[in-house]
């Protein structure tokens, strides 16, 4: 049977954000953000991954638009800015969202049960015409709430909060490289895992960087439409799928999400497609998130992903061969358990908000020795 899960964080960010512009989302963090906000400060931390072409202008090599960014500008992120023909970071340490949360609310294969402590800095590199997380990640730094951390800062957090990992969601950590990748290696000295979840629109060079210092990342593949990819997200879908067949070679436990999108993947032929896709070039062993569509920024008008069509693209995976797909982000907590991909027997158990690991022994299933891909200790 498929396993379902909720997505009781990202709702409650969704509630928690005002005006159109992102407040904090998490009270217990920045209570007083979105009434008394401090001047956005100067860019000082410089960026990586760019070059200059002469007469102050640079070029960014951190994803394929590869901007040109003219003096006093910044590309298509609205994020990394040209001053006097250096590129810098808008948000390095400054994210505008800190969230303690389940683990589950991003990956379902790492360290089950435990709590992670969610980051969002504003921006991103791709624009989604169904984000909906875009009151962050479609702002500008300026127009968004913010709090200073310095990586140590962000994970002595982590730590303070009983949390086993560092999640960077909410807006793409493409945008925010530097200090995910700072972050990552001061939390691997304090014993925390560092994750993140991405689309994947990012160049070899720094994807290799990043799945260096990464646990775990879950890869967005939208569509297996190159039309689709152009016209709601605006970026090529060669280059994502490229980056999650790199993410997969690497040392970074690998987790697919997929927004199921009533009219463009909501099919059976788009859970054959993709789900051949993820067999022949990932593996039928990593985890396939179908998440459930609701109504958002430019795509309102667009209906709830239907439960039964969810099922059939879960169904036409499984049949092809895959071992973990999940149906995730509906209205009420399910069912998430962990089944071995060898004998079915249950290794972890999730009831709503419970979780318990009842037979997974050093990752492996204590009954057939099957070997699960993911973050288990």
């Amino acid at each position: 049977m498929p396993c379902v899960c909720s997505d009781i964080s990202r709702r409650e960010f969704l509630c928690k954000t005002s005006a159109g512009i992102a407040v904090c989302a998490v009270s217990p963090f920045l209570p007083e953000l979105a009434h008394a906000q401090p001047a956005f400060p100067e860019p000082t931390h410089k960026a990586r991954y760019w070059e200059p072409l002469g007469n102050n202008i640079v070029r960014c090599k951190l994803e394929p638009r590869a901007c040109e960014i003219g003096e006093g500008e910044r590309g298509a992120c609205g994020v990394r800015e040209n001053v006097g023909g250096v590129y810098y970071s808008t948000v390095y340490a400054l994210p505008c969202s800190v969230y303690v949360g389940a683990i589950e609310e991003n990956f379902l294969h790492v360290l089950p049960g435990t709590k992670a402590l969610q980051v969002g800095t504003a921006g991103c590199n791709l624009h989604c015409k169904f984000c909906n997380t875009w009151q962050i990640s479609q702002t500008r730094p300026e127009q968004a709430p913010f709090e200073s951390l310095s990586p140590e800062q962000l994970v002595e957090r982590a730590i303070k909060e009983g949390c086993k990992s560092i999640c960077f969601t909410y807006n793409d950590p493409v945008v925010c490289f530097e200090y995910v990748v700072d972050t990552a290696r001061v939390a691997h000295t304090r014993g925390i895992k560092a994750i993140c979840h991405t689309a994947g629109y990012i160049n070899d060079e720094p994807l290799k960087e990043l799945c260096s210092v990464m646990d775990s990342i879950a890869v967005d593949l939208k569509s297996v439409s190159r039309e689709v990819y152009t016209q709601l997200c605006g970026v090529n879908a060669d280059r994502v799928f490229a980056a999650a067949y790199l993410v997969k070679k690497s040392p970074a436990a690998l987790e697919i999400v997929s927004p199921m999108l009533p009219g463009y993947n909501d099919s059976v032929q788009f859970g054959r497609v993709m789900g051949g896709w993820i067999a022949k070039n990932l593996g039928v062993d990593v985890p396939w998130q179908l998440y459930r569509f609701y109504p958002a920024y430019q795509m309102e008008q667009v209906p709830v992903t239907n439960i039964t069509a969810m099922q059939e693209v879960c169904k036409a995976a499984q049949d092809i061969g895959l071992q973990h797909v999940y149906l995730c982000n509906l209205a009420r907590p399910g069912d998430t358990s962990v089944h071995c991909g060898k004998c079915n027997a249950k290794v972890v158990d999730r009831q709503g908000d419970r979780c318990s690991i009842v037979g997974l022994t050093n990752g492996k299933c204590g009954k057939c020795g099957y070997e699960f891909t993911g973050v288990w200790e």
